[in-house]
Order: C-alpha cells, then structure tokens, then sequence
C-alpha cells in the first residue's frame, strides 16, 4: 500500500513497531545511541518512481523525479536522512513533515543531515517529499549529477519502526514536462530557487482530489524530443526509473499526460503517430489505468494530440481541452504557468476528473 500526503488517511495506527535493522551505522551514530534504517527497509513507503542503487554504503533508493514521496513511522526523539551526494552537482531538495505538522525545506548538501529532533517519546510519522530535482544536471544515467539518493535514516535513541498505516485511496500519476514539474512556478530562476513540484498544478490537483498523486516529469522533454538532463523523449523513457532501473511502482488508477509543449519543431504528422504510439505504450503497460490527455496549456499540437486519443479506440482515453484555462497573466514567461496559472489549472482539471475519482472502487 502506499502512504497519501493528507493527515486525514492516517489511521489508527496498529502494525507493531519493531526495532531497525542492524546495519553499520555512519561514524557517530553508535556514540550518539542512533540507529541506521537502510533505504531499503520493507518498513519505508514509496511514492512515485524509486530504483534502488548501490553506493558505497550498500543500496540506497533513487529517484530523479519531483514529487516522489516516502515515509515511515518511528519512535525516537530525532531523526538524520544519509544521501549519497558524492557525484551530484545540482542540489535537489527535500520537504519534510513529522506527524503532519509544518513542511520544513532541506537543500541535500551533505551526506548526513538534520531532519528534526526535540520529539516526544512516542512514536512518530515521518514524510519527505521532493520539491524539486535540478533538471540541469544528468539525471539519467547513474552516477547521478542531480538526484535524491537515498541510502536511509539514523533514528534516536533506539529507534523502532513500522509502516504506515493508510485507507484506501486512488492514485493518480502526472506524465509531462517542465510544465508539470513546476519548474518556474515560483520564479523566473532555472534550478531549485525557481521550481516547486508541488505548487505545480498537478501537486494541487492531486491534493484536491485526495488521491495518492506523483509526477513523472522532465524539463524540455516532449513525446519525441529529449528532455533535459540526458533524458530520453517520452516515448523511451516511459517505462523507466532511470537508465537500468525498470519502473515497477504499483499501477495508477488514474493518469494525465501533458506532452508537446516541447514538439513544436516536429511536423504535426509525427507527433500524431508518436502520440498514438506512447498512448498504445502507456495502455500496454497500465491495462487499467483511466488515462486523459491534456491540450497542451499553450496549444501546441492540440489537433494533433486530439486525433490520437480519437485514434486508440480506447473508451477510457480521454482528451481534455484546456482552451481558455489560462490567460497571458497566468504564465511566469509565456509558456510557463505561475502560482495563479497553476492554481487556476488545478482547479479545472480537478472538475474534470472529480467525477471519475468519485466512482473510484479499491480494487480487491
């Protein structure tokens, strides 16, 4: 199962906690009565697209995607995350909430680093999600010049764990570009002072609907152009962590792409049948998933993305036109949407989609 980012899900919590596992500690940790919990622990809860690599410490869990999400509860009065920052020049950064308390920002600087501390005896809820991976920086091909490498948490003193306990709820996956990463919501700055993946119009869009939501999303990709930081073109890096890590997370119920903002160089024929073709991919791999494709916000082979879901014969591949969604005040620089863009995209898109979550039933 896996864990939402709303408090309201959380229920009473009754896994047992047990202690965690004995790993060699980093230097300091034994001193200070710390305990390491590798990446790895079945006890952790992902969110979005994690692989595991291995790096010095052993495997760690990596991500390259914004929004990718992982939790765990504890006991322990505070609590340090390791990460593997040996390679990675475009700092990513982390925001962290205990028991679903105020977000608090980490910049991943550093091998070891403070999450909270100070905690009350008792056990505790632990989420961290990725406000932004820096997409200037090879985020493709390990080793990583910008990602989250995740090799696990020191809890203290003698910290105990256990998973998450959560109700059932819809997933709802976010395929795109910049755009749907958030880059440039905040301001005009490329990199983490600009970006937010979750003041993205699909982070809200999720929060509004109460699923469990992601975003798999890079900058300057399209469905046939290559995106920033090494990466492929939507049509070869959909079933993909990163290079050499096959992409395994649970199958969304729902999933919205938003593609072509970046094709424009690319006559509309070719992305027609590029379309069609990562449409007919996304299908084979998730037989389930209710998908709907969204006109780009600024147009860009709109006719074109609308005759490839008419094209799939597929009753549960939706086209939504977003014509008039967003004004020329509502983009940071034309192409980009703002705080008020997104907030304004969220709102319609969540009307879009409402009534199918509604009808949503866990599957047995």
């Amino acid at each position: 199962m896996k864990h939402r980012w709303i408090p309201l899900l959380l229920l009473t919590l009754v896994i047992p906690a047990r202690p965690a596992q004995a790993q060699a500690p980093p230097a300091g940790a034994q001193a200070a009565n710390l305990v390491f919990i590798p990446a790895t622990d079945p006890a952790f809860n992902y969110i979005g697209r994690w692989g595991e690599l291995n790096t010095s410490r052993g495997p760690a869990m990596a991500t390259v995607n914004s929004s990718s999400q992982a939790s765990i509860r504890f006991s322990g009065d505070r609590v340090y995350g390791d990460f593997d920052v040996r390679h990675v020049a475009f700092l990513a950064q982390l925001e962290v909430r205990v028991d679903g308390g105020r977000r608090r920002l980490i910049t991943i600087d550093r091998r070891r680093l403070l999450l909270c501390q100070g905690l009350s005896a008792g056990e505790h809820l632990l989420d961290l999600v990725v406000k932004d991976v820096d997409e200037r920086g090879n985020r493709w091909f390990p080793p990583f010049a910008s990602a989250v490498v995740f090799e696990g948490l020191e809890v203290g003193p003698a910290g105990r764990v256990a998973a998450p306990a959560m109700l059932p709820a819809p997933t709802l996956a976010f395929f795109g570009d910049s755009i749907t990463q958030g880059v440039r919501v905040v301001g005009m700055q490329i990199g983490v002072a600009g970006s937010n993946a979750l003041e993205s119009y699909a982070w809200l869009c999720g929060e509004a609907l109460h699923t469990r939501h992601y975003q798999v999303a890079f900058g300057r990709q399209g469905v046939l152009r290559t995106g920033n930081g090494e990466v492929p073109p939507a049509t070869l890096s959909f079933g993909w962590n990163f290079a050499g890590s096959v992409a395994n997370e649970p199958a969304p119920d729902f999933l919205v792409i938003n593609q072509g903002t970046n094709d424009g160089r690319y006559p509309p024929r070719e992305y027609l049948q590029a379309m069609l073709g990562y449409l007919r991919e996304i299908r084979a791999y998730y037989p389930h998933a209710k998908i709907f494709v969204l006109r780009p916000f600024g147009g860009f082979h709109a006719a074109a993305a609308e005759q490839a879901v008419k094209l799939t014969h597929d009753v549960n591949v939706h086209y939504v036109d977003t014509t008039g969604w967003l004004k020329k005040g509502d983009f940071r620089d034309g192409v980009h949407p703002n705080r008020r863009g997104s907030q304004i995209a969220s709102r319609r898109l969540a009307a879009v989609l409402a009534p199918y979550i509604r009808a949503w039933t866990p599957q047995p």
